[in-house]
C-alpha cells in the first residue's frame, strides 16, 4: 500500500495532466458535435425554406391570374349595371356563371388543396 501511495505521490502531476487532457478531449468532442448539429439544422432549415418558396411561387401566379379575372368580372358587372342593353344577351349567362364559379372561396379552396396535397414537411 505504501508503494502505491509512493508512486502516486511521485507521479501526481503526470496523472493530473493526463486527466486534464482526457477532459479537454471530451469537451472538444462535445463542441464539435454541437457545431455539426447546428450546421445540419441550418442546412435543413434552408432546405425547408426553399421547398416552401417553390410551393408558394406557383400559387402567386395563380392568385394573380384570379385577380385579373375578378377585375374583368367587376368591369363586366359595372358595365351590366350601367348599361344592361350594351352587353349581348348571349354573354350574360357566361359572365354570371364565371362570377359564381370563381369566387374567393373557390380560390381559397384551390390554394389550400394545393398546399395540403404537396405537403409542407417540418
Amino acid at each position: 500500500m505504501k508503494k502505491l501511495f509512493g508512486t502516486i505521490k511521485e507521479k501526481w502531476a503526470e496523472y493530473l495532466l493526463e486527466i486534464l487532457v482526457i477532459i479537454l478531449g471530451i469537451l472538444i468532442a462535445f463542441a464539435l458535435d454541437n457545431w455539426h448539429t447546428s450546421k445540419k439544422t441550418t442546412v435543413a432549415f434552408k432546405s425547408q425554406l426553399d421547398q416552401i418558396y417553390n410551393q408558394v411561387d406557383p400559387l402567386v401566379g395563380s392568385v394573380n391570374g384570379y385577380i385579373r379575372m375578378e377585375e374583368e368580372e367587376i368591369a363586366w358587372i359595372d358595365q351590366l349595371i350601367a348599361a344592361p342593353d350594351s352587353i349581348p344577351l348571349k354573354n350574360v349567362p357566361v359572365t354570371l356563371f364565371r362570377i359564381g364559379t370563381f369566387s374567393y372561396k373557390g380560390l381559397a379552396t384551390i390554394g389550400s388543396q394545393t398546399l395540403l396535397s404537396e405537403g409542407l414537411e417540418y
